[in-house]
């Protein structure tokens, strides 16, 4: 991967520096290098970025799926909330018409 696509990986999961290095546990300031172009990452840190970039995938082809049904909540859980208001951006970039509402805490 080239630093701007790490970079863009990054921001399309809506996670900080300092939340990706969390879920792959590696430094933040190492995730700030490999998007300066400073150094690439190993091909284990790569494969467990490309992971966590198909897990949200999944999710959203989730909610995708849902939305067929009528109004989709954002999802809630143990990441970010940042990752889950990316994903209802994903999911309303995909389908414009599609509804979200917040889900009731």
């Amino acid at each position: 991967m080239t630093s701007a696509q790490i970079a863009a990986t990054r921001r399309l999961l809506g996670l900080t520096a300092d939340q990706l290095g969390d879920e792959l546990g590696i430094n933040p300031r190492t995730i700030r290098g490999w998007e300066a172009g400073k150094y690439a990452p190993s091909p284990s840190a790569e494969a467990a970025l490309l992971a966590l970039r198909s897990e949200h995938d999944a999710e959203l082809d989730v909610l995708i799926t849902e939305a067929a049904a009528g109004p989709v909540e954002v999802p809630s859980g143990p990441r970010e909330r940042s990752w889950y208001l990316a994903l209802a951006a994903r999911l309303i970039d995909r389908l414009p018409a599609a509804q979200i509402e917040w889900r009731a805490e």
